[in-house]
């Protein structure tokens, strides 16, 4: 279920903006970002202001269980130097508070072994990763717990970036570009194009990785020749 987490970050220097705990994090957060454990594509966090020992982090995670399986569990970038920089510069675990389940983010309600359906489906007002459930109406998922691999992951980042930028270029009001981009954006739509392809390529990924059916949703793009 997605939830709202907020996570107190105990550092044994003080937190500086270029101290090691800051860069740790935010190197951390780069490498986790495209493996679904988020809900938006910035995660807040400030430092006390009676403590500078202590960072909070205010984040919407897609799973009530994502930042356990985030720092303890994920096996995918164990090895990488963030991990063990963060660990090495904080005095203590972090302490973790859930605050609500999230309103404004509708969670998949499927049983996890009924493995139902994924859609890949992005418009710019996507906050959620790319891959949702199918069946119940595009409820967000906790992605990270399909295990897929990091490459797959970083391939639908992409394809939910080229996606929301052809539904953004479709929604521009100038008559001459909207003529112009027409072409374009109709050419995405073919079963050959670069955006097609790569949504085809990262179904069949998605496939071979967990079994589960995957299928593109594309967002209805309205343009219209003047």
């Amino acid at each position: 279920m997605v939830t709202e987490v907020l996570i107190k970050f105990t550092s044994k220097k003080a937190i500086t903006v270029r101290g090691d705990t800051v860069g740790w994090l935010s190197m951390l957060l780069q490498s986790a970002r495209p493996l679904g454990y988020f809900i938006g594509h910035r995660q807040a966090r400030w430092v006390d202001a009676s403590d500078r020992h202590v960072l909070w982090g205010k984040w919407t995670m897609t799973g009530s269980d994502a930042v356990d399986h985030l720092l303890n569990r994920d096996e995918r970038f164990r090895d990488e130097p963030c991990f063990e920089g963060l660990k090495e510069s904080l005095a203590c675990e972090p302490e973790v508070t859930k605050l609500r389940a999230s309103e404004e983010n509708r969670s998949c309600r499927c049983k996890v072994a009924d493995a139902p359906p994924l859609a890949l489906w992005c418009t710019p007002s996507t906050c959620a990763p790319a891959l949702l459930c199918d069946t119940c109406r595009l409820g967000v998922i906790a992605m990270y717990r399909l295990h897929l691999s990091r490459w797959t992951c970083i391939l639908i980042e992409q394809w939910q970036t080229l996606a929301a930028a052809c539904y953004q270029l479709s929604s521009v009001q100038n008559a001459f570009a909207k003529d112009t981009l027409y072409d374009f954006i109709q050419s995405q739509r073919h079963p050959q194009s670069s955006l097609q392809r790569l949504g085809s390529d990262i179904c069949k990924l998605v496939k071979q990785e967990t079994g589960r059916e995957v299928v593109t949703r594309w967002p209805p793009y309205n343009i219209v020749r003047l």
